[in-house]
């Protein structure tokens, strides 16, 4: 079957498309975004690659960066709520997201606390009241921390040094949000990886 590459259009805010489709069908294509599709309602098949998952109410799927998938509804339709994150969203920042591929072969295990974020993202995204370009920026930070949290993943062209990195940033940033009230010094984080002051600079300069 003939794959399409699809071009994603940002409307509101650059390097993140959220979007609800009712989907009858959609033919194998893929993208230079990750997606997470939500599925809202409705029952069907999500393909991804060459593993076919069962897609019903509640369930998410997780799209790694220029992977192929594919949608079939076996009743009426799937009603998804569908996030899309450019490889640059963090480039600055985190340049190896591109090459973040996260264990999709089981679709995503969801909690009260996940389906309350993508919802208040989504809505945040969607109603673009005062300042929800900084709120969907931290919903979409969360919606990621999420992911690394609770899906195996691995960076494909960088070593395990590059990995462990990764992980330290991921510990530190939430250590960071558990503490936001708090005054929060570079010694805090050395002792926290048992790093040196002088060490933990260099990596914020």
């Amino acid at each position: 079957m003939k794959q399409e590459y699809e071009i994603i259009k940002y409307q509101s805010l650059k390097h993140i498309n959220i979007f609800i489709n009712d989907i009858h069908y959609r033919n194998v294509h893929s993208h230079n975004e990750l997606e997470i599709t939500h599925i809202i309602d409705g029952d069907g098949y999500f393909k991804i690659n060459d593993i076919i998952h069962h897609a019903k109410k509640g369930d998410t799927f997780v799209v790694n960066f220029n992977e192929a998938h594919e949608f079939i509804a076996t009743k009426d339709h799937l009603l998804c709520l569908v996030i899309q994150i450019s490889h640059s969203f963090i480039n600055d920042y985190f340049p190896s997201f591109k090459e973040l591929k996260f264990n999709n072969s089981k679709s995503l295990k969801t909690t009260k606390e996940f389906k309350d974020l993508i919802y208040n993202l989504a809505q945040t995204y969607f109603n673009q009241k005062d300042i929800y370009q900084l709120l969907v920026i931290k919903y979409i930070t969360q919606l990621l921390t999420y992911l690394t949290d609770n899906l195996s993943y691995e960076l494909s062209s960088y070593s395990q040094n590059d990995k462990d990195r990764v992980s330290r940033m991921i510990r530190w940033q939430n250590y960071i949000d558990e503490h936001l009230n708090e005054k929060i010094s570079l010694r805090d984080l050395a002792k926290l990886e048992d790093l040196t002051v002088t060490s933990v600079s260099h990596l914020f300069t």
